[in-house]
């Protein structure tokens, strides 16, 4: 078997023959270098030095990348494996940054080698195997005796090694189907660009594991978030997916609820509003401590009047802590559920 490489684009002029180049069994080097066994000519030097590498095994011919910029398969854009071989099919167009190569498999027969004496030589003898009586009958034949065929025998060896045999097309190998071609629509889907069908069925696996962790840690958070609300006396509706039993249950609600996409949105809606009262409230608690602490607030109008006597009084405040926490906490809250009571005006939660 022989391989037939043809560049097809850029087309060559009418002035050029066509850039092709004949591989055999023992391979061969593509690229810009002048040590390539196919020197293929780039100016704007996108092809590498040594761009691929053509070899062969068990009956099929094999291109392996070897560049930095690629090789891609026109019908359908796949981009080939760096280092891994590719098997070439018959009729398969290969890009090498702008370059169009056109791949064609010939079958080699046995008739193709000359033998030492072509079983034709002894055709020109006369009848019973005997030459021409007349030895200068080959000079004084007639032009249109000369104009006759001659036998095959005497055709240039060079001539009949690039004639085109009759030959079978080689299978094409189909793509993956099934479970790769689904792994393929899940990566597009993605914005992934994977470089073969394992490479697609692994990002797809690890796709799905990431999908039911960040699933597990939104139900952890909203049982954390609903239990803080609860203890600040909040008016927090169950969110549906914390009443899923795992990970799991909660994905195949979101799979099966009418809009999945806006109970997904709904969930992380309340936590971020969770997060916003507790740092709102915060800062309020913050901003009313000086008068919380105030002396004339702990103590009342009638209090102490001598500093002596506030220090004391301050220092029972200190030591029965209970009263100033209440107050604290009071502060704390009413300003976690005011903030809390907004941010649900402004958005409608129809799940809860």
């Amino acid at each position: 078997m022989e391989l037939m490489l043809e560049v097809i684009y850029p087309p060559a002029s009418a002035q050029e023959p066509p850039l092709t180049r004949q591989f055999r069994q023992a391979g061969g080097v593509i690229g810009r270098a002048a040590d390539c066994d196919w020197v293929l000519p780039d100016r704007q030097r996108i092809i590498s030095g040594r761009h691929a590498q053509i070899s062969y095994s068990e009956e099929a011919f094999y291109l392996t990348d070897t560049s930095s910029n690629g090789i891609h398969i026109k019908s359908d854009g796949r981009r080939l494996t760096k280092g891994e071989p590719e098997r070439i099919e018959h009729g398969q167009i290969y890009c090498l940054g702008e370059m169009e190569i056109r791949a064609r498999l010939q079958q080699v027969t046995s008739s193709s080698a000359h033998p030492l004496i072509p079983d034709d030589a002894f055709l020109s003898l006369g009848e019973g195997g005997h030459e021409s009586d007349d030895p200068l009958a080959e000079w004084l034949q007639t032009p249109e005796q000369a104009s006759l065929p001659t036998s095959s025998a005497e055709h240039h060896p060079v001539e009949a090694e690039h004639v085109r045999l009759p030959r079978t097309q080689s299978p094409i190998t189909p793509r993956p189907t099934g479970d790769f071609e689904l792994a393929e629509q899940l990566c597009q889907q993605l914005g992934l660009q994977p470089a073969s069908s394992a490479q697609a069925a692994a990002l797809s696996r690890q796709a799905i594991g990431l999908l039911r962790s960040a699933v597990a840690e939104l139900q952890h958070s909203l049982h954390t978030q609903q239990h803080s609300a609860s203890q600040l006396q909040a008016n927090a509706m169950r969110h549906p997916l914390s009443d899923s039993a795992d990970a799991v249950t909660a994905l195949q609600q979101l799979l099966g609820a009418a809009d999945g996409e806006e109970l997904l949105r709904s969930a992380w809606r309340q936590l971020r509003s969770h997060q916003l009262a507790i740092q709102q409230a915060g800062n309020r608690l913050c901003d009313q401590l000086p008068v919380i602490l105030a002396p004339a607030h702990l103590l009342g109008p009638g209090g102490p009047r001598t500093d002596g006597a506030r220090w004391r009084a301050l220092q029972q405040h200190y030591q029965q802590p209970g009263p100033l926490q209440q107050r604290c906490q009071h502060a704390f809250r009413e300003a976690y559920q005011e903030q809390h009571h907004l941010l649900n005006s402004l958005h409608h939660n129809p799940f809860g």
